[in-house]
């Protein structure tokens, strides 16, 4: 807590609400500054000790007899007693010792901030603004109050006791935190779980996530908004790790039209909104296309042969070392029943107006379902260049299983 001064004519004791606005009786030097660049002139940017709250900087009151010519007030000297410009009203106090009457260390209130510099009044005619702190320091104020230990270090030590009968059994029990809340859904409706696993190709490790969809008017998946912070132009994979970041809320966002539940060849939509977020203002334009197509990936269900002698053929490599087909690469394979469906988004900053871009295309084939999906980002281009797309993730249907369903491998 820090005290903020309610003393509004600086004379030291407690004043009622003025009717006119009136000197304090006694003649006020300079408010104290910080003279940042030390010209010995109080600039506007450089801060300083209000003591008449009044919100400006004061200059010393003029000094119309000053009979050693020192520039500061004595004994016989005259002066002009103004006031602050303000009307005041009556000035508030923290009656401290409960007697309530205000008291002259009592002139002030508490807040959760510093709002007055802390100057030393000890050389009443240069007083001296404390820029650094210390642990155990001391200063003294206009009226010669000292203030020691303003910034005290101090070690606390709790020791608490108490009696428990002895411990037959200890139960541990784990329970789901909830990480995210879903923002304004009504539907009440469940949502399918999709868990995919890949084996790391380096470290042989196993990794996987989840995902959650749900169908209704078209088929949604459960996500968060991300957007990527100042400067952007962020291509590695860490990179974009930590120079993206999310909303805490989650959203249904709309992985595939389907109206009817049905994909459409030449379905077109495009999305277009503006997103104020603590970090910035960003453009948010989405677009979506469905197109027929063929598609080739590397999934044929006859990798190879059997000669007589044992030998294993593989289709795509003859001289592949293969101990059965399964050790055979994949050969290329191109279904002709496919959907293309691409997805492109694009985020622009506003006010620095860098651009990022993501596509991820889509492609399912009958019987077999998402076959192949891509993503490729790219930034604001330079003036004159082109868009340029760089393939960020790749997923491929590569081998066939007994009951048709197959596996997958990823690539950057």
């Amino acid at each position: 807590m820090f005290r903020i001064n309610t003393d509004c004519n600086d004379n030291n004791i407690w004043d009622d609400a003025e009717t006119v606005d009136t000197g304090n009786g006694i003649w006020d030097p300079a408010e104290a500054y910080y003279d940042i660049n030390g010209n010995g002139i109080k600039d506007a940017s450089e801060p300083f000790q209000d003591r008449n709250c009044n919100s400006i900087w004061d200059n010393a009151e003029e000094l119309t007899f000053d009979a050693n010519n020192d520039g500061y007030w004595d004994e016989g000297d005259e002066y002009i007693d103004v006031g602050n410009g303000l009307i005041d009203p009556a000035e508030t106090f923290t009656d401290r010792d409960l007697d309530g009457q205000p008291d002259s260390d009592e002139l002030y209130t508490m807040g959760n901030i510093p709002n007055q510099l802390l100057i030393d009044w000890s050389d009443i005619k240069n007083p001296y603004v404390l820029t650094t702190i210390i642990v155990g320091g001391s200063l003294t104020d206009r009226w010669s109050n000292p203030f020691n230990n303003i910034l005290a270090e101090m070690v606390f030590q709790d020791e608490q006791v108490t009696l428990v009968n002895n411990i037959d059994s200890l139960v541990t029990l784990y329970t789901n935190q909830v990480i995210a809340y879903i923002e304004g859904d009504n539907s009440n409706q469940d949502y399918l779980i999709a868990k995919t696993e890949w084996e790391d190709p380096l470290s042989a490790s196993k990794d996987y996530d989840y995902l959650l969809f749900k169908q209704d008017d078209h088929l949604y998946k459960l996500t968060r908004d991300s957007y990527f912070f100042p400067y952007g132009y962020y291509w590695s994979e860490t990179q974009r790790e930590s120079g993206f970041w999310f909303k805490t809320e989650f959203v249904d966002e709309v992985l595939f039209y389907t109206p009817n539940g049905l994909l459409r060849d030449g379905e077109r939509v495009d999305v277009e909104y503006f997103d104020t977020t603590s970090v910035a203002m960003y453009k948010i334009e989405k677009s979506y296309a469905v197109d027929i197509d063929n598609v080739t990936v590397p999934a044929k269900k006859v990798r190879g042969s059997i000669e007589s002698d044992g030998s294993v053929v593989c289709s795509a490599d003859e001289n592949w070392n293969a101990a059965t087909l399964q050790d055979c690469p994949g050969v290329d394979t191109t279904f002709t029943d496919c959907f293309r469906i691409t997805r492109d988004i694009t985020m622009t900053m506003i006010g620095t107006g860098v651009e990022n871009g993501e596509r991820n295309i889509t492609c399912l084939v009958k019987d077999y379902g998402i076959i192949k999906d891509e993503v490729h980002v790219s930034w604001s281009e330079f003036p004159g260049g082109g868009e340029k797309w760089v393939g960020y993730f790749r997923w491929e249907f590569v081998k066939y299983t007994e009951n048709g369903i197959g596996g997958s491998v990823m690539g950057t």
